[in-house]
């Protein structure tokens, strides 16, 4: 289970994290051998950062497979980016002209903004979050790229702190205030519920953006609600990964 409290990593630290996060459990050559030849570090190198990641409860280790110890991530990805996010907001007085800037340079052209409140816990205090929002527009309006918003409201997660029966008309308020701000879509992430999906569609005066997941409303179902826009995550990546794996494993049976 990974923990949702951010902590500071290094460079090399998160590069070995996002390595962790990808494969989910490795031992210490196969994180060596997943970096990129040329910046490649020695074997101790690694198996230095990984207990310098352990003493930080980032990883713990799994199990032990002969002489090779494996280790999993303890911590989730997105905190990490939010907090590096906050970081480098606050070395501009919060100013998001830098963060759209980067942005831009990298080639994206849109992102998405969460309001989950990864120090404290729960979720960022609405009109707070609408005022980034709109800071982040009014930056990409300044540099004449109209980047696409999507503003997610995290009602719907448990660590949201809302009660079940008040998720829907919370991510209403939250999704108006939003697209009030400048986002584009509304991304109520977890709503699975095809009466609360319906609800949301009617109740926020823009676009939503939805999610498949098991058990919950496909494609088509989506669109026949109202849903305008949808996301995968990195699910089809894992599932393209497990299938090669399965491949792979039964070439060697």
């Amino acid at each position: 289970m990974t923990r949702k409290h951010a902590i500071h990593l290094s460079r090399f630290e998160l590069e070995i994290m996002e390595i962790l996060w990808t494969l989910g459990e490795a031992a210490v050559r196969e994180v060596q051998e997943a970096i990129e030849e040329r910046k490649r570090p020695a074997y101790t190198t690694v198996q230095t950062i990984l207990s310098r990641l352990e003493e930080k409860k980032a990883v713990r280790r799994t199990r032990k497979i002969g002489n090779a110890l494996l280790f999993e991530p303890l911590i989730a990805r997105e905190p990490v980016y939010q907090r590096l996010i906050d970081d480098f907001l606050g070395l501009f007085d919060g100013s998001a002209q830098p963060l759209v800037g980067r942005l831009l340079e990298t080639g994206a052209v849109g992102c998405n903004l969460e309001d989950t409140d990864y120090r404290a816990g729960g979720l960022v205090e609405a009109g707070a979050h609408a005022e980034r929002l709109a800071a982040i527009r009014a930056a990409a309006d300044d540099a004449g790229v109209p980047i696409v918003i999507n503003a997610r409201v995290d009602t719907f997660l448990p660590a949201s702190g809302v009660p079940g029966e008040e998720r829907v008309a919370e991510a209403v308020r939250r999704g108006g205030l939003y697209l009030g701000a400048g986002a584009d879509c509304i991304y109520p992430i977890g709503a699975s519920d095809e009466n609360d999906i319906a609800a949301l569609v009617a109740g926020v005066p823009g676009p939503i953006n939805g999610n498949t997941s098991p058990g919950g409303p496909d494609l088509a179902k989506l669109r026949e609600l109202g849903v305008a826009r949808v996301s995968y995550g990195p699910r089809l990546y894992r599932e393209a990964l497990a299938n090669l794996t399965a491949a792979v494993q039964e070439l060697l049976a």
